[in-house]
């Protein structure tokens, strides 16, 4: 052995030149050398040296040696027999030893916890261990401190730590920690178990762990103290919220050792819910988490607990109730088991809490309620049920999220949910918070985007959901933009195929009110009108690069008004405007060339998606501009409908006609018609199709021919065809013109001339000359006249000089029609026909083509024919007006209304005056069809102020609901012309006082000062007591409070309260300083009448504690209906009646101060003054004939056509010779408008005011006949 021995020592010996001993390797040699000197040892020899080296080494390395030697031989020691007990039992003690069980070092500590455990291991289940209890507590807090190393999986202590545990766990070792007074180790060890548990290292150590854990649990019996429980529970209740592996490893428990843990955990809890926490427990923090866990996990565990929580759900601690409500809501929510059956007491009290007065918990009840129904078929009813309830909560957060829940139980179960339910969702697009109706408006799109590709009976349900949505374009909060995106990207999903979406908005826009299709029409007029401002600035912009110095500038305004017109379709002018000049001045050409491509809206898809794309990477998502980018591209771009669409749609409609389905198309065509009016590029292919519809529809579908004969109109120069297409399309446009209904004729003359651009001359000719013929003959039918009116007239209007021959004798046809007497519907028909066709005439088609428009002065002698009609009443023998008669009377009164809407600036003072009267008709329905036409002019059409002063003569009408509809309409006018005078402000424009909307006044004293009810001068001098006077000028009173009250009620934003006052004294005051232009006479009733809206704004003012002393600013000019006052004295009033001035008023002596009649007269409270019956001269004669007698035509509407204009002017001035001649020849004094007195008193009957006439007692007074004739003038 020698030679060996050496070359160890030699190759020891090379090793240290290059390197540092090892220690170990010096050990092993030393160890070498005392086994060559001393021999081989026995087992127990050895064991019993190395517990001595154990006992004396203080060194780390050797005793870290000598553990690691006894670790190895502990491994392979057998268990059974007693010869190797007592053979370790040396080393056994020797590890106990202070020296070495209190070691620092961790490698040590580590080591000694192997050995350890091989001790217990080697020892288990023997009555002679060698370790007593207090030892085996110390051995068990090693084990505590090396199962704290096992979450690091990668540590160098975690194999020996796992070893350990593993040992452990196969020995059962940790029932002797039962045994021990304190409970606190094996409390700690469960501890460290549950915690020691990771996504490292839970494959190996869970196992291990749970066995241990379920060792300690079975050895208690069922004896398992609350501290116990604590560990376990809290481990699965806080290990779901921070580490999964843990609630795993605290639910393998639960779950193997099931039956030890049920009942200490059922009585834990219903403890708890009964009396409240139990003493010493942390667990009644979350004993709701833990009944969550258990009954998703272990249900069975939970036994009688359930039902206990129903104590809660009525306690009045708020906090309990809530967390109860958020706990069942979760169990009745899970998809595993049936709650709700299974508790149906329990669910009867948790659907209670919907109604608790605390709002947190309804909302909670909310929020829950939607996975309920998703989980439980049997309480999805009354969830439903419930939620409905909830859409009327106080609370704005509870309507909104109950809305959100009924909306998305609606998408999961379309089959079960009935429309009734979703209609009640959709009340919500109307709540009072914005917040509410946006949650509304996106979740029902929702709705609609999933369940509008369903089958038939699920899209019947939701395809009105659009027509509640889109009229959200005029809430301020929401507008035009929102729903616009709504509708590109989440109405109907852009994936889905051409055909499929074609179907589904023509089945929704059927559905469409007619709110919503003006929503609809507006969203696409406005992309429309976006894009052709986006483009124009475009090419302004290239000519801006290519222009001259000197033309740079105007170019540049120019482009500047553009933009600031493209910012005005921006919710945020400002930015909008900043961000677009931004753009503009963008270098890089790519970017306009983009946005131009999503502008134009015949692109295809692919091209606009690029487009889109491109620019918002050219611009960059870090740029300010991105997100505005964004906005623009999406408002450029066309979808949701293109031109494939609108290809789809021309076929189905044909494939549909071809059918003999006729009725069916009309959804499609309507759609398409929308389409056409907003982009009429989209049809400019389709002139083929359209033409395939109109010859299959031309017999059997009118509605049809008259929505392609629409649609033409609107393509109108955009179509692309050649010129035989064109051809034979304008043969069938002119047949269905001769052949056609009224409106048929009307579209195919304007079809006609948007094909041709005016340029068919001869087709329009001979189309002219068969309609002359046409409304000559004497065999022509009512119907076939009315559409040669309208055709005729379209075509005066689009080409007057062609046709200025044919005038006179087609005015002739329509004076011999208005002269008819016949009051069957159809006569009735066409002398309303007759009315427009005298109001067409006078207009052109456009504002632009104003040159094309007859004469000023031709226009409004017909115009004085219209508003004569408007005067001429037909009544019986009873006195009551005829409503046939009435129906003439309001077309009359609607035409005017169109001709004064294009040229209101010279419009004749009688003719004004007769517009005004007509809000006295006797009949309601003339009086309020007149009233919304008016109030549509002045909203729409930008009417003149002084029509406006119309609105406040029906304070005198019957209907109380009318009057306050009159008021409405005042007031919407006054704000915003207010808000307008403000916004011109704001601009650095000056307004003059025309502008304000009390500048109706002068306009109103002057109608009502030529009524001829006002009393005369003479009357108001008269001996007459005061209450006559003071009843006849009670209606004149009346109106002006109406007017008065309105123009100083009426709230505006910015302006306060009275700030208008001012205004109207200056107003008033003035025009006692003028006088009438046309009598002297009436020029005192204007005084009177000043003098009296006087009074009633300063009692209006004295009531409101308003300054009447504050003067306005400005000049106040008068309308031309006034002239400067001349003299101050009365010319009309005799020495006998000539009374001394009382500071210049021009009161009736009876209403002066000093009278009896003037107290209280000029309060805004009407007095409950008895009304006499009106004077004489308003009752008709006995015998009276009821139809008008017209005189012959004169002479001049039986002579030939006279050469050019002076032709035409004569015919014109025809009919109204004619219809003058007519109301001199038949006194209509019963007749024509109501008086004032007669209104203010009421009249007969429900849908006519019917005249209440009284004969006065004993003789006419010598007033009596003036009055009757001033009366028939002014009619």
């Amino acid at each position: 052995q020698l030679p060996s021995a050496m070359a160890k020592r030699r190759t020891r010996g090379r090793a240290k030149k290059d390197k540092v001993e090892d220690p170990k390797e010096v050990d092993r040699g030393e160890e070498d050398k005392e086994e060559r000197v001393e021999g081989p040892r026995s087992q127990d020899e050895e064991l019993a040296i190395l517990a001595e080296r154990i006992r004396s080494e203080s060194g780390k390395d050797a005793l870290v040696k000598a553990l690691g030697k006894l670790a190895e031989m502990l491994e392979v020691a057998p268990q059974a027999k007693m010869s190797v007990r007592s053979a370790y039992l040396p080393c056994a003690l020797a590890l106990m030893e202070p020296g070495v069980f209190r070691h620092k070092d961790s490698e040590v500590k580590l080591l000694l916890s192997t050995c350890l455990a091989h001790v217990m291991r080697l020892y288990a289940g023997v009555p002679d261990h060698p370790y007593n209890d207090s030892r085996i507590s110390e051995v068990f807090g090693r084990f505590l401190w090396t199962f704290r190393l096992l979450d690091d999986a990668g540590g160098t202590s975690y194999p020996r730590a796992l070893h350990v545990l593993e040992i452990v766990s196969r020995i059962k070792c940790c029932v002797l920690l039962l045994d021990f007074e304190s409970q606190e180790l094996t409390l700690d060890l469960m501890q460290v178990l549950f915690d020691s548990v990771n996504s490292e290292n839970h494959a190996n150590v869970a196992p291990l762990a749970l066995d241990v854990l379920c060792d300690i649990v079975r050895a208690c019996e069922g004896d398992i103290h609350q501290d116990m429980l604590d560990v376990i529970l809290l481990a699965m209740v806080e290990g779901k919220k921070v580490g999964q592996h843990t609630f795993e490893l605290a639910l393998g428990v639960l779950r193997r050792c099931e039956l030890e843990l049920m009942g200490p955990v059922q009585a834990f809890l219903c403890s708890t819910i009964e009396t409240g926490p139990v003493q010493n427990s942390e667990l009644h923090h979350h004993y709701h988490d833990l009944i969550l866990v258990l009954y998703e996990k272990c249900p069975a565990m939970l036994g009688n607990v359930l039902p206990a929580l129903e104590v809660e759900l009525s306690v009045d601690d708020e906090d309990k109730r809530a967390s109860a409500v958020v706990l069942l809501g979760k169990i009745f929510g899970l998809g595993e088991g049936d709650a709700v059956s299974e508790f149906p007491t329990l669910f009867g009290s948790f659907l209670d809490r919907f109604h608790d007065k605390r709002a947190s918990i309804r909302q909670s009840m909310v929020d829950c309620a939607k996975s309920i129904a998703f989980a439980s078929e049997e309480g999805r009813e009354e969830i439903v049920s419930a939620l409905e309830e909830r859409l009327l909560d106080p609370e704005d957060k509870v309507r909104s999220s109950a809305v959100s829940a009924l909306c998305d139980i609606i998408c999961a179960t379309p089959g079960e949910v009935s429309k009734t339910t979703m209609l009640q969702a959709a009340t919500r697009l109307r709540d009072r918070r914005v917040l509410v109706r946006k949650e509304a408006m996106n979740k029902l799109a929702g709705v609609f985007c999933k369940l509008s590709t369903m089958e038939e009976e699920v899209f019947e349900k939701v395809v009105w959901i659009p027509s509640k949505i889109l009229p959200l374009v005029f809430d301020e909060h929401i507008g035009l933009q929102i729903v616009e995106n709504l509708l590109q990207k989440k109405l109907v999903s852009p994936k889905v195929q051409p055909e499929v979406v074609v179907e589904i908005w023509s089945k929704a826009y059927a559905h469409c009110e007619a709110t919503a299709t003006r929503a609809l029409h507006d969203i696409l007029q406005s992309k429309a009108a976006l894009q052709t401002l986006f483009r124009e600035c475009i090419k302004k912009r290239d000519e801006l690069k290519a222009a001259a110095k000197e033309s740079k500038n105007s170019l540049e305004a120019e482009m500047r008004g553009m933009m600031q017109a493209m910012s005005h379709f921006f919710p945020d002018k400002e930015n909008a405007l900043q961000h677009l000049t931004s753009i503009h001045a963008l270098k890089d050409g790519h970017i306009m060339r983009g946005l131009e491509t999503l502008a134009r809206n015949d692109a295809v898809p692919e091209a606009t998606s690029r487009a889109e794309m491109d620019v918002l990477k050219r611009i960059g998502s870090q740029s300010p501009l991105y997100e505005f980018a964004k906005v623009l591209c999406a408002r450029l771009t066309c979808a949701p409908f293109r031109k494939e669409h609108v290809a789809v749609l021309l076929d189905t409609i044909g494939d549909i006609l071809e059918n003999s389905a006729a009725p069916l198309a009309d959804p499609y065509a309507s759609l398409l018609l929308c389409l056409s009016k907003a982009f009429p590029a989209l049809v400019s292919t389709s002139l083929p199709q359209l033409e395939r519809i109109l010859k299959t529809s031309e017999r059997c579908h009118d509605v049809m021919v008259e929505s392609m004969l629409r649609i033409i109109v609107c393509g109108g120069s955009n179509f692309q065809s050649d010129p035989t297409d064109q051809s034979k399309l304008q043969v069938l446009l002119s047949r269905i013109c001769r052949t056609g209904t009224r409106q048929q004729a009307k579209y195919a003359v304007r079809a006609l001339n948007a094909l041709s651009g005016g340029e068919s001359k001869d087709v329009i000719a001979s189309l002219g000359v068969a309609m002359h013929n046409a409304l000559k003959a004497t065999n022509t039918s009512m119907i076939r006249k009315k559409a040669a009116l309208v055709a005729f007239a379209n075509l005066c209007q689009y080409s007057p000089d062609g046709f200025e021959s044919y005038l006179p004798a087609v005015l002739d046809v329509v004076g011999n029609i208005l002269h008819n007497k016949g009051n069957s519907a159809e006569a009735i028909s066409l002398k309303i026909e007759a009315t427009k066709f005298l109001a067409r005439i006078c207009l052109p088609t456009d504002t632009k083509d104003l040159q094309k428009a007859p004469p000023q002065e031709v226009s409004w002698k017909l115009a004085d024919a219209l508003a004569t009609l408007t005067s001429l009443v037909e009544v019986d023998a009873d006195g009551t007006p005829r409503e046939a008669s009435a129906e003439v009377r309001l077309a009359a009164a609607k035409a005017l209304l169109r001709i004064v809407r294009w040229k209101n600036a010279k419009i004749p003072t009688e003719a004004y005056r007769l517009i005004a009267y007509i809000a006295l008709d006797p009949v309601a329905d003339v009086r309020h069809g007149f009233a919304k036409k008016l109030f549509k002019g002045l909203r729409l059409f930008g009417l003149s102020t002084k029509f406006a002063a119309v609105f406040a003569m029906f304070a005198v009408d019957v209907e109380p609901e009318f009057v306050n509809y009159a008021k409405t309409c005042l007031k919407s006018y006054i704000q915003s012309r207010r808000q307008s005078i403000q916004r011109a402000a704001l601009a650095g424009k000056k307004l003059t006082v025309t502008s304000h909307p009390e500048f109706i006044l002068p306009f109103l004293l002057h109608v009502l000062a030529h009524h001829p009810d006002f009393p005369d001068r003479t009357v108001q001098h008269s001996d007459e007591k005061g209450d006559a006077i003071a009843d006849a000028i009670m209606p004149f009173q009346t109106i002006l409070s109406f007017a008065i009250g309105s123009l100083l009620s009426t709230p505006s934003d910015g302006l306060e309260p009275g700030s208008s006052l001012p205004v109207v004294l200056s107003i008033l005051r003035m025009l006692k300083a003028v006088e009438d232009l046309q009598s002297q006479k009436v020029s005192h009733a204007v005084w009177t009448m000043a003098d009296i809206a006087l009074e009633i704004a300063k009692d209006i003012a004295l009531k409101r504690h308003w300054d009447i002393t504050r003067k306005f600013p400005g000049s106040v000019p008068m309308p031309n209906i006034f002239k400067p006052r001349e003299e101050k004295r009365d010319p009309f009033a005799s020495p006998a009646t000539r009374r001394p001035s009382v500071e210049g008023s021009f009161l009736p002596e009876q209403l002066l101060p000093f009278s009896p009649g003037w107290k209280g007269f000029f309060s805004t409270t009407p007095s409950k003054r008895t009304k006499p019956v009106p004077a004489s001269g308003n009752t008709p004669p006995a015998n009276t004939d009821a139809t008008l007698h017209h005189s012959t035509p004169s002479e001049s509407l039986t002579k030939k056509a006279r050469p050019s204009g002076a032709a035409s002017l004569a015919a014109r001035d025809n009919i109204l010779t004619d219809v003058q001649q007519a109301s001199e020849e038949k006194d209509i004094g019963s007749g024509g408008f109501t008086t004032l007195s007669e209104r203010a008193i009421g009249g007969k009957g429900t849908r006519q005011s019917k005249r209440i006439n009284s004969q006065s007692e004993g003789k006419e007074n010598e007033n009596s006949m003036p009055r009757r004739s001033r009366r028939r003038v002014c009619r």
